[in-house]
């Protein structure tokens, strides 16, 4: 099973048995976070990132760990680091280049890859074992950043892109394919750039609107009222 369709069920059938309702089985018609994400205390800091992007990231040509298609899907953020991201933005490349044939090469002051931190990553972890735990570090950073780059990899959505919602990040996507998974997700009127703009201007409307979509759609806390 991959990844993303364990942590969506998980996530769904408790969030549901969380609020005490029927449990008919997984809808997944959107995706569902529980409340231990979207009432976490560390979501709620101030903006001091600008751009960040946090996730596996394997090298072109290497198949390990299946992640040759992953890579074609994400390699758009390394030109987008080096052209966009400041001495105030944050860049980690969380698989930390175990087993693979060429070392990272740092891409610049923003990119924390060969720091000593310690990334959740769920496709290196067994699937009833923390896939789904609340990876602290990776929110942190995310919830003070105010654009997360949302590339697909495994899946052609990004599950980065509901958690940027969540964390009043404004999602930065390649193309508007990345920013769905069902039918229903697409006609959901989100905010988020383009990488091929210009500029990008943060727009504390436009993180409200996706916080309170995120809410209405991707959780079941307004489910009873």
């Amino acid at each position: 099973m991959a990844t993303w369709t364990f942590k969506l069920q998980h996530w769904y059938q408790e969030s549901v048995k969380e609020l005490g309702l029927p449990n008919s089985g997984v809808n997944q018609d959107y995706a569902i976070y529980p409340k231990r994400f979207y009432e976490n205390p560390i979501l709620q800091q101030d903006k001091k990132i600008d751009f960040s992007f946090i996730g596996a990231f394997w090298f072109a040509g290497s198949d390990q760990g299946g992640q040759k298609e992953g890579y074609e899907a994400r390699k758009w953020v390394i030109d987008f680091a080096k052209k966009h991201f400041t001495n105030q933005s944050y860049f980690a490349n969380t698989t930390l280049n175990k087993g693979l044939k060429e070392p990272w090469e740092t891409l610049g002051s923003y990119d924390k890859t060969h720091e000593d931190i310690e990334w959740m990553v769920p496709k290196m972890m067994p699937a009833d074992t923390g896939r789904n735990r609340f990876d602290e570090n990776y929110f942190s950073v995310l919830s003070q950043s105010k654009f997360c780059l949302c590339p697909a990899g495994d899946a052609p959505f990004s599950m980065r892109f509901y958690e940027a919602l969540m964390c009043r990040a404004i999602p930065i996507v390649d193309r508007t394919e990345v920013t769905y998974r069902s039918e229903s997700e697409s006609n959901i009127n989100y905010k988020y750039y383009l990488s091929g703009e210009d500029s990008y201007q943060y727009r504390a409307d436009w993180a409200q609107q996706n916080y309170d979509i995120f809410m209405q759609y991707h959780t079941f806390k307004y489910k009873n009222t």
